[in-house]
């Protein structure tokens, strides 16, 4: 899967009980964060260029904007997979299609032709405050 690794660092000090508990956290919170993704990319309106794909006519996203979707290969494939349990469980946020992946990195960060449009960081932006603390 391409996107990002989320990792939660628990002391391991806590009791035993707690560590069943991680693992329902964890995945609640990358479920939030990928809701939002998908939120954004689907709350509209694009305000930037119109123009005719594949027959069909697409209103593209601005610079600064979350990618518009066009076909919905992009939203459709944004996923989480954990892996482990307890305080050593990691859960990974982003795109299970490798026709998703190649595209959504350079929306995120743009390239020498296309400004970006970003949707990844600004959403965990969105969720950290409701969720606790992440690094990025």
């Amino acid at each position: 899967m391409a996107g990002a690794t989320i990792t939660v660092t628990v002391n391991s000090e806590f009791p035993a009980w707690l560590a069943s508990k991680v693992n329902y956290v964890m995945d609640a919170s990358a479920d939030a964060y990928v809701i939002e993704v998908r939120r954004r990319m689907m709350a509209g309106p694009a305000s930037g260029r119109i123009y005719i794909s594949k027959g069909r006519v697409h209103r593209a996203s601005a610079p600064g904007q979350p990618p518009a979707p066009d076909t919905h290969d992009l939203v459709g494939h944004i996923a989480t997979a954990g892996k482990g349990s307890g305080f050593q469980r990691t859960v990974d946020a982003g795109v299970s299609s490798a026709t998703a992946a190649k595209y959504a990195i350079p929306l995120e960060v743009g390239t020498a032709r296309v400004l970006p449009r970003p949707v990844w960081l600004p959403s965990l932006a969105a969720v950290q405050g409701r969720l606790g603390s992440f690094e990025y």
